[in-house]
């Protein structure tokens, strides 16, 4: 009876162990056979076994591994210790790791980064015995990766240090992200225009939202599409757009806008400049081709005055009025044509002013206008001083003709800083609209019913010779402001 009962469990007990060993026979199978590297320790963190690809991988053959502590083989980097260490105390509480980052070194020298998993391997008394550890080489994966975020922060660098505008709305048409060129151009915080729906953001005149959505629905894309922007300060100002789809949904979109209003100035520049040579070769010819008939019509002129009846004087009063008046148009014309600086010398700007005031003086008594003179200093500037008194003539004799009410007209001169001095002439007249602002310089174009078009024109272009400049600044029943910079040095 003894004999049949410990023969029956020496029975139980070969079958178990044959089962046990086919068991560790098909685990050792499945770890050898795996294409990810695995390596399995023993309790006390010696490596019993690696599989090829470990071998493979890390360049180590079995036998420079195998029988090796995990603590100190050549493959585990000192600074890596003390995690290896943290995860064996883990893995002895049972806990089963994945996902673990770390470094380990191949032979040659080369560090991997490597993605690892740790599985605790119980024995038939539910005792921990082994554990077994899957190695995935994730080096390529993060070499991407950090390409990856190298090249957002490259693009994000690029975005924020473009000049252009640059923004980018979700699928619901929200401001989502802009860079500082935006805020620069249209005087906007991101903070105010955040998570506001395109339909409703203040830098696009209504009409111009329009023609934008109409182009982006008919071509789903725009580019360089020319709309009027309007900025914080309700200043409105040329500007180029494009609009891109993100995505193939069209879950998000850029925008990128440029503001072109340098370059529209740079144009009408260019054109004034074209329009200044032109007028420069038309008075050319104008003073040779008509100076000297103009002389002997004047004279022919007195001597048939002379000899006329006194019914006809009056109208010889108006020929005379009339050449007189062809004269001044031909000198304000060369006066276009030839601005250069031929003679430079110092002179004070109160020298200057006082003159064209003297010379207009008669002019403004009779108008009713007094001429107020404020001089905070009396700078020394170097200039064409005949030129300059042309221009402040011109300016100061503009004024008294824009008050046929009377008033006062202040002159103004300062020095704002040692490079420059400034002046201005205030008046008290009818003032101007922006419309006839904009047109003030340009050539034959005047507010007065008997003006050239070209004596504004003609300082303009002193000035800027001079390197100064003229400005303008006016509102209908309020009066004219005219600014004039000059270099103190030329």
């Amino acid at each position: 009876m003894y004999a049949s009962g410990l023969l029956a469990c020496l029975t139980v007990m070969y079958f178990l162990f044959r089962s046990a060993r086919s068991a560790r026979r098909r685990l050792h199978s499945f770890i050898d056979n795996n294409f990810d590297a695995i390596l399995v320790l023993d309790i006390s963190g010696v490596i019993t076994r690696v599989n090829p690809a470990f071998v493979k991988m890390l360049g180590y053959s079995k036998q420079e591994v195998e029988g090796k502590s995990a603590f100190n083989c050549a493959f585990l980097p000192e600074e890596e210790l003390r995690q290896l260490v943290t995860l064996h105390e883990m893995v002895m509480r049972g806990e089963s790791l994945s996902s673990i980052e770390c470094v380990r070194a191949t032979k040659s020298g080369v560090q991997l980064n490597i993605m690892l998993s740790v599985t605790p391997f119980y024995n038939d008394r539910n005792q921990i015995d082994s554990w077994i550890i899957v190695v995935a080489d994730r080096t390529a994966q993060k070499q991407d990766q950090e390409r990856l975020i190298a090249n957002q922060e490259e693009l994000d660098i690029f975005i924020q240090n473009n000049s252009d505008g640059i923004a980018f709305f979700d699928e619901s048409g929200s401001l989502i992200k802009m860079n500082k060129s935006v805020e620069t151009i249209f005087g906007y915080s991101f903070k105010e225009l955040q998570n506001i729906s395109y339909y409703n953001i203040p830098i696009v005149s209504e009409e111009m939202k329009i023609k934008l959505t109409e182009q982006f629905m008919r071509d789903s894309v725009i580019r360089n599409f020319e709309v009027e922007g309007v900025t914080k300060e309700g200043r409105k100002l040329p500007m180029l757009v494009s609009i891109t789809p993100l995505t193939k949904t069209i879950t998000t979109y850029g925008v990128v806008i440029k503001d072109i209003s340098q370059l529209r100035s740079a144009q009408s520049s260019l054109n004034r400049s074209e329009a200044l040579s032109m007028i420069g070769q038309l008075a050319a010819g104008v003073a040779h081709e008509i100076r000297n008939p103009l002389t002997s019509l004047k004279g022919f002129t007195k001597l048939i005055e002379l000899k006329a009846n006194i019914e006809s004087k009056h109208y010889f009063e108006i020929m005379n009025d009339e050449f007189n008046r062809i004269e001044l148009i031909l000198n304000e014309m060369l006066g276009v044509a030839k601005p250069h600086n031929d003679r430079v010398i110092k002179t004070e700007v109160s020298a200057i002013i006082e003159y064209a005031i003297a010379l207009l003086q008669t002019q403004a008594v009779m108008k009713s206008i007094e001429i107020v003179t404020e001089f905070i200093d009396n700078p020394v500037i170097e200039c064409d001083d005949n030129q300059i008194k042309q221009v402040f003539i011109n300016v100061v004799k503009n004024a008294i003709e824009a008050m046929d009410q009377g008033g006062q007209i202040t002159v103004r001169a300062v020095q704002p800083n040692e490079d420059g001095i400034q002046v201005e002439v205030i008046d008290q007249g009818e003032g101007m609209t922006p419309a006839q602002l904009a047109k003030l310089t340009e050539p034959f174009y005047s507010t007065k019913e008997k003006g050239t078009g070209l004596g504004l024109m003609m300082c303009l272009n002193i000035m800027e010779h001079h390197k100064g400049f003229l400005k303008f600044e006016s509102e209908l029943g309020k009066g004219t402001r005219v600014i004039l910079g000059l270099p103190v040095r030329q």
